[in-house]
């Protein structure tokens, strides 16, 4: 049989109170690490508490506990690692009526905004390393290395991971060209006579050329390589595949990159049509090792356009998609730096990796919104964190003092 039971507003405040002093006298560090539903980041040590405590729980006990857990989710959500903070305000350890003074993060004060984030300092390390070689606003990449030291690389190009039919001269490791004329074919060439006027007006210019397709058939390979052997033309010719899920769209980034529409036979567009003068020049391209670097300067804000719009399908697609969306996006990064971790246990490298992605969430709120400084203690706090902490602590402290009567089914 259930019961109700009604709960006054000295219930509610004893409650209460008994709840804050649980949380107050847990003296454990907290170690920050990714919640996988909703991408919610919240203190291993803060959501194992507030779980122990909510499913341990009856009555109201239970209803406070869970408006808490709550609004910590919430706080969380405005900025990743507030949640500590909200607590403390809720607990009465912080206040938020500081002396603030707000400023834009720079590299000069990019140490001391670190120190507030509750994360080893191996992954500190990497975080300030990484910011400091890609700047305020380049990208920051993590993955699993096969290495006993963790690696940090730069990469100032757009980068992306294609077949070479032909590959680089004979005796050069890779095929590098300046101001390269460029062919975008969303399809498969099958003879010479479809490329045929750009290949003639290639070589009238000596100027180099690269064609971009989803593949080639024997007979221009063959021919092409050939004469780039005998150094009569200057060609790269450069394949996305015909099935592979992770090139199959290489070709509308590729697109991007260059500023050109692409030459689609399924269409109706005809390949021979094009004029080699009204192809688009590259500044530099690099072919070798099934990777195609790109740099060009003038496509910049196109290119930040397009991956602005892969951002936001990636923040709505299902796992898989989002792998391959995020390698898509990883390419098109003019200035980026890749993490590989260092080999550990399994446990390990997820521990890592989820205090170097805080870190990295962290550093893009104070680039976003600033950090506020204590004029009294001269700690930093981002704006975003603060901001967070103070409205959810002040929304809790509301929720819980407008209930003067819970009835409460047992």
């Amino acid at each position: 049989m259930n019961y109700t039971k009604i709960y006054d507003r000295n219930d509610i405040e004893s409650s209460f109170k008994e709840i804050i002093e649980v949380i107050s006298k847990k003296n454990s560090k907290y170690n920050t690490a990714r919640l996988s539903q909703n991408n919610v980041l919240v203190s291993r040590n803060i959501f194992s508490l507030l779980k122990e405590m909510y499913a341990s729980s009856t009555g109201i006990s239970e209803m406070i506990t869970g408006i808490l857990m709550e609004h910590i989710f919430e706080s969380e959500k405005i900025c990743p690692g507030s949640a500590l903070n909200t607590l403390n305000e809720i607990i009465g350890k912080d206040n938020h009526d500081n002396d603030l003074v707000f400023k834009d993060l720079s590299l000069d004060n990019l140490d001391s905004c670190l120190d507030f984030l509750n994360i080893s300092s191996e992954a500190k390390d990497i975080v300030k390393n990484c910011i400091h070689l890609a700047g305020l606003y380049g990208r920051i990449f993590i993955e699993k290395g096969k290495t006993r030291n963790t690696i940090i690389e730069l990469n100032e190009s757009y980068n992306f991971s294609l077949l070479l039919p032909i590959g680089p001269f004979f005796g050069e490791k890779k095929w590098e060209r300046n101001w390269c004329r460029c062919l975008c074919i969303d399809g498969v060439v099958e003879t010479l006579g479809e490329i045929d006027g750009v290949l003639q007006d290639s070589v009238a210019e000596k100027a180099p050329l690269t064609i971009f397709a989803r593949g080639f058939s024997y007979d221009v390979i063959n021919t092409i390589k050939v004469n780039n052997d005998r150094r009569t033309t200057d060609i790269s010719l450069v394949s996305f595949g015909v099935d592979n899920l992770e090139t199959l769209n290489s070709i509308a980034d590729i697109a991007a990159v260059l500023n050109t529409d692409i030459v689609t036979p399924l269409k109706g567009d005809v390949i021979a049509a094009k004029k080699f003068s009204t192809l688009p020049i590259v500044e530099k391209i690099i072919c070798g090792f099934g990777n195609v670097s790109l740099v060009n300067t003038s496509t910049i804000n196109r290119v930040a356009s397009h991956v602005s719009n892969l951002e936001k399908r990636s923040n709505n697609s299902a796992i898989d998609i989002t792998g391959i969306l995020n390698k898509r996006i990883k390419s098109l990064t003019g200035k980026c730096v890749t993490v590989k971790l260092r080999c550990m246990s399994i446990q390990q490298q997820a521990m890592l990796f989820e205090e170097i992605d805080i870190g990295i969430k962290a550093m893009n709120s104070l680039i976003r919104f600033g950090i506020n400084i204590d004029t009294k203690t001269g700690s930093i706090m981002p704006a975003a964190m603060k901001f967070a902490s103070n409205k959810m602590s002040d929304s809790f402290m509301k929720c819980i003092n407008s209930i003067e009567v819970a009835i409460i089914k047992d």
